[in-house]
């Protein structure tokens, strides 16, 4: 086996293994250590009362529970970065230079995931903190506002401009597989639709972006991991880099 194929098999392991964690690892995690301590009733408070006082609460008394996730998010992104060259490699195998740009935009959105993140473990301690020790409301309310700020400016950062790179890069990348059919049509589809989604998320979350959640950020979300999940198994199962052809991949 060459280097190079067995590079593209280990980013193919450590897609899948971002996908699986984003598509069941994440889930669990807001079911079993999230849900109980009141997270979705912050969440939703938030949501309903269009102030962030219930969620500072719930941070100052949960601390280690959202690091906790945050990190677990982080770690999936980083994994997630390391694929969309090793994928250009396997849809150009004759040309070294095409594709780059759209295979660098996804590296870029998903590393944009990643800055939010960890930005968010230091803005959310932060004013958690504030919020706890203010004396008073107009205190609280300095506290709630900056920190609506800092959480616009994560949204901005990761599910609109991180996921609208993303989604750039499934188009391109989907494309091309339609055209050659060098791998099954069905990722293609796959891959579309998940840019789709993503593109839905990134438009309405620059609508509102100190919006905890809009109606397809969630789902979005799901998508992708099945994408990663199933193009992660694709490349790591490479036994060679595959050829061009005018007929669907087998």
């Amino acid at each position: 086996m060459s280097v190079e194929l067995a590079r593209v098999r280990l980013r193919g392991v450590y897609a899948a293994i971002a996908g699986v964690i984003l598509l069941v690892g994440v889930q669990i995690y807001s079911v079993v250590a999230l849900a109980p301590t009141g997270y979705t009733n912050a969440i939703n408070a938030v949501i309903t009362q269009g102030t962030f006082a219930p969620y500072l609460v719930w941070l100052g008394l949960h601390g280690p529970e959202n690091r906790a996730l945050r990190l677990i998010e982080v770690v999936t992104f980083v994994l997630a970065a390391a694929m969309p060259q090793q994928l250009r490699r396997v849809l150009w195998p004759s040309d070294p230079q095409a594709g780059r740009w759209a295979a660098f935009l996804g590296q870029i959105g998903f590393a944009l995931f990643v800055v939010a993140l960890i930005l968010g473990l230091f803005t959310s301690t932060g004013s958690a903190a504030a919020y706890a020790d203010a004396t008073n409301a107009a205190t609280q309310a300095s506290v709630t506002q900056a920190f609506a700020r800092s959480y616009a400016i994560e949204t901005l950062l990761s599910r609109v401009l991180g996921g609208a790179l993303v989604s750039i890069f499934l188009v391109v990348t989907s494309l091309r597989v339609l055209q050659t059919r060098i791998l099954s049509v069905w990722l293609a589809y796959l891959g579309l639709l998940t840019a789709a989604l993503l593109a839905a998320s990134a438009l309405l979350s620059a609508l509102a972006p100190d919006a905890p959640q809009t109606p397809v950020s969630s789902l979005s979300l799901i998508v992708l991991g099945i994408w990663l999940t199933a193009i992660g198994i694709v490349l790591a199962r490479l036994r060679a880099f595959p050829e061009l052809s005018a007929t669907p991949a087998e």
